[in-house]
């Protein structure tokens, strides 16, 4: 707990700068039982994610002003169903964009929801996180999981570590 507290005030001093040398991405996944699927929350800063359009695709734009844009919507979709997979028990869960909301300054939170999966689904997962670190090799993606009040997981990725197995059947 203190160092969930602890991570959240360090994202939060980061997110409020406009200018952060530090490139660093949160990413929140929650079980929601009421519909039965996962809410995939990243939190970014919207000149990185434009930087690494501009440097992928070729693709210059400003997200928030282009919000609503169905190019820059399938913009959006592509390149997180590239650098960010969920697995459970093998299967790869399917994420689909819901919506965007700017925070202060740079911070943006882009929502994203699973198909119906069931808890028991969720016993086996791998992840792989690799927001922004082919734009910015220093680039460290903050990672939590959070399925119930037993089954919730914090980690650290980056350019070396991608990818994470967690098993919560032991």
């Amino acid at each position: 707990m203190r160092m969930r507290l602890s991570l959240a005030g360090v994202l939060l001093i980061v997110l409020c700068c406009s200018w952060h040398p530090l490139k660093m991405s949160y990413t929140a996944v929650k079980y929601e039982p009421e519909r039965r699927c996962l809410e995939v929350s990243f939190r970014v800063f919207q000149d990185d994610v434009e930087a690494a359009f501009l440097r992928n695709y070729g693709y210059r734009c400003n997200i928030v002003q282009q919000a609503e844009d169905p190019e820059l919507l399938s913009y959006l979709q592509g390149y997180f169903d590239q650098v960010f997979d969920l697995w459970a028990g093998g299967e790869e869960i399917c994420l689909d964009y819901l919506r965007m909301q700017p925070e202060q300054q740079m911070g943006l939170v882009l929502y994203f929801k699973s198909t119906p999966l069931t808890p028991q689904q969720l016993s086996r997962l791998q992840i792989y996180n690799a927001i922004l670190v082919t734009t910015f090799p220093q680039q460290v993606n903050m990672f939590f999981l959070g399925l119930d009040a037993d089954r919730r997981y914090t980690t650290q990725m980056d350019v070396e570590v991608q990818q994470v197995s967690i098993n919560f059947e032991q």
